[in-house]
């Protein structure tokens, strides 16, 4: 703490003013991989059915049993088409879909990893489905 290192300034300027874009994760909800085209980067990606950017990457999740995308979103203002500000709560509170091959497949927006409570507890369900009893 305190000390000075490089691109501080950069850092405490996007601090004060907020970024114009955010690093974003996407997870593909209603995707099947067996039937469906795959995404591989370059995808638009659309909040609220509008335009808001494009994967940089893409991957299949076997922790998930889902794609994962990753790309940055914008925000910009609906009349002036201006820039702004990338908040926490834009990301959270829109619905995403990203196109792949012209057919959009709705998607869960995420800034952290996401977690695999939900694999976790479908194999619980599966364990008690089978009557495994755990010690």
């Amino acid at each position: 703490q305190g000390m000075d290192f490089v691109g501080q300034e950069a850092l405490l300027e996007q601090k004060q003013n907020g970024v114009y874009k955010r690093f974003t994760m996407f997870i593909l909800e209603d995707h099947d991989t067996d039937t469906d085209l795959w995404p591989w980067w370059g995808e638009p990606i659309f909040r609220n059915g509008r335009y808001v950017g494009k994967t940089t990457s893409s991957a299949y999740s076997y922790t998930l049993e889902r794609h994962v995308c990753l790309g940055f979103v914008h925000h910009f203002d609906e009349k002036t088409g201006e820039e702004l500000v990338v908040t926490t709560d834009f990301i959270n509170q829109g619905e995403y879909e990203i196109d792949i091959g012209g057919q959009r497949f709705q998607a869960k927006a995420k800034l952290y990893p996401f977690s695999s409570l939900f694999t976790q507890r479908r194999r619980k369900d599966e364990v008690e489905l089978s009557g495994y009893q755990r010690e």
